[in-house]
Order: structure tokens, then C-alpha cells, then sequence
């Protein structure tokens, strides 16, 4: 069963409560949320990367978040999401090269995403970086 159905001909609703953790700290939302995925990158065929466009537009709806935030998180979450798909290829028996590849084509997507939407290069830097574990 999927995390999200359809509701209408531009709407989806989420089927149950998600949970991410954002370096501004956890966010809950809740089961029965309405999105329109618009922040996704298009033509995406990962699923994973629609719960990032489910963060950011809870984020922008709930007035407890501003704009930066929200793109924060979402770019964020972006990077988590092409990891935990590098990983995913891992175990599903592809070659580390290809799931290399993948993954870098995906951080590339999420870079010109990032640099589209606002210039938080610095934070997406340090986002990756604590991915990795390395200092700043």
C-alpha cells in the first residue's frame, strides 16, 4: 500500500503520518494532508523524492515555517532521498558504478533544483557534509 493516493485530477492526500528529520528538527505530517507535488522535480520516477515535495509544502502551509526553511529542508531532504536511493540499487544487486551514477545524476538534479528555487548553496553544502560526517 502507498503512502499517498490521488483526490483529484492535481491532488494527492497522504495515507498515513510521515516523520523527517530536518536540521531544523523533526516535522510531523499528519495523515489526510492535501498536496499537489509541485515542488518535486519533474519527470522523477523515485517515489522518495515526493515525500521531500510533501515536507516542503506542509512547510509552506503551516505558518510556523517561513520560505527559507522550507526550501532548506526540502533541498535537505533532496540529498538524504538520493543517497537512501543509491543504497536502495545497492541492495537490489546493481553494480556500485551505475548506482554511483544514479545518485550523482540525482544530487546534479537536486543542485539545479536548489539553485533555481533560492541560492542556498552554503546550506545544502552543509547539509551534505553532515551526510557524509565530515567537518565544515
Amino acid at each position: 500500500m502507498s503512502w499517498y493516493r490521488k483526490c483529484g485530477k492535481r491532488e494527492w492526500v497522504t495515507t498515513k503520518p510521515l516523520l523527517f528529520h530536518t536540521p531544523i528538527g523533526d516535522v510531523r505530517i499528519p495523515a489526510e494532508f492535501h498536496t499537489d507535488f509541485f515542488s518535486v522535480v519533474p519527470d522523477t520516477k523515485y517515489d522518495r523524492f515526493k515525500k521531500s515535495s510533501v515536507l516542503h509544502d506542509f512547510m509552506r502551509k503551516d505558518s510556523q515555517y517561513n520560505r527559507q526553511q522550507a526550501d532548506v529542508c526540502f533541498i535537505y531532504d533532496m540529498i538524504h532521498a538520493s543517497v537512501d536511493i543509491y543504497r536502495q540499487l545497492l541492495k537490489d544487486g546493481h553494480s556500485k558504478k551505475r548506482a554511483l551514477r544514479v545518485m550523482f545524476r540525482l544530487m546534479r538534479v537536486s543542485a539545479l533544483y536548489m539553485l533555481g528555487v533560492s541560492g542556498l548553496i552554503g546550506s545544502a553544502y552543509i547539509g551534505l557534509s553532515r551526510l557524509f560526517n565530515r567537518r565544515v
